[in-house]
């Protein structure tokens, strides 16, 4: 006997993804990986074929997302020290290099590097340009108090 269409399937709109923006080679790691497959005239393909046989499997458009990737550096997640070994074995690059190039595009501030301190803020002097610049006769109470803990949050989080 035939099924009848009783319950249709509902039909749900995909979310579109989020669209990637890439740019060149422009970090430290990025350049150095970028210029030395260059070098070996290797393709994303083959390199990672040659990572596979060196015993570090990665796709190749991992990468390219590696080195075309807006940040400047692949995700931590993503590339492993095996990888850099592999990478580092294949394009001739030596892995402390490659080590020292990744921190670099990441930023991370080590013990003998400290962050620069981000300026400090004055809540008052905002909140009050921000009263002297406003065009509206009446200003409700509300919208005062919810400026008040703007420029508040805004202080407190510049600090830390």
């Amino acid at each position: 006997m035939p099924r009848l269409l009783v319950n249709k399937k509902v039909s749900r709109k995909r979310d579109k993804p989020a669209k990637a923006t890439f740019t060149d080679p422009h970090s430290p790691f990025q350049k150095i990986v970028d210029a030395a497959r260059i070098e070996k005239r290797l393709s994303y393909a083959e390199l990672s074929t040659k990572m596979a046989q060196a015993g570090s499997n990665v796709h190749p458009g991992t990468l390219w997302i590696w080195l075309h990737n807006q940040n400047g550096h692949p995700h931590p997640r993503s590339c492993t020290p095996a990888h850099l070994r592999a990478l580092g074995r294949i394009l001739n690059v030596p892995l402390p290099r490659l080590q020292e190039t990744l921190d670099a595009s990441r930023h991370i501030f080590t013990k003998q590097e400290t962050p620069v301190p981000t300026a400090a803020i004055n809540a008052w002097e905002e909140f009050v340009g921000w009263l002297e610049n406003d065009q509206r006769a009446k200003i409700s109470r509300t919208v005062v108090l919810n400026m008040a803990r703007r420029f508040m949050a805004s202080a407190k989080s510049v600090r830390s």
